[in-house]
């Protein structure tokens, strides 16, 4: 299990990696063009947005994964250990479900755009700009998942 994470790990770093070299390499075309040229790639806005929400999803996924994300857990620390380990596991349980019904519903919006079939930035389908929802949320309860099933002392 230690070598599909790792691989996992790798592969969202690596998609991270391209993306955000893209939506830079882009941002400076747009710019080049504007400021050299006076003209613009209408084009490369929508792409860019698309990007921002792929490298935003994909940071949510990489905070899950780093249990970097964001918790409240002023008065948990107070407790007893047995307190605070089944506090965590209701907590992981709760997200992994709130992950669940989030990559359910992005589905169900990422098929309803497969089936406008609409182009928003010309290049790329419409559903390819969400379809980053139920992927990332998918992610996200698979990483929350995987530490609720690592020993005790990992999870804190």
């Amino acid at each position: 299990m230690a070598s599909v994470l790792r691989a996992l790990t790798w592969a969202e770093n690596a998609l991270i990696t391209v993306l955000a070299v893209a939506l830079i390499a882009l941002a400076g075309t747009q710019i080049a063009a504007r400021v050299f040229f006076e003209t613009s790639f209408i084009w490369i806005d929508a792409l860019s947005r698309s990007l921002v929400l792929w490298l935003a999803m994909l940071g949510a996924v990489v905070a899950a994964r780093e249990a970097k994300h964001l918790g409240i857990d002023l008065f948990v620390h107070a407790l007893p250990l047995f307190w605070q380990q089944a506090i965590r596991m209701l907590s992981a349980l709760f997200t992994i479900s709130v992950c669940g019904v989030l990559a359910y519903a992005a589905w169900g919006l990422v098929a309803l755009e497969f089936e406008m079939s609409s182009g928003s930035n010309h290049l790329l389908p419409g559903w390819l700009n969400f379809a980053i929802l139920p992927i990332g949320f998918g992610l996200m309860g698979v990483h929350v998942a995987l530490r609720l099933l690592q020993p005790t002392a990992a999870n804190s």
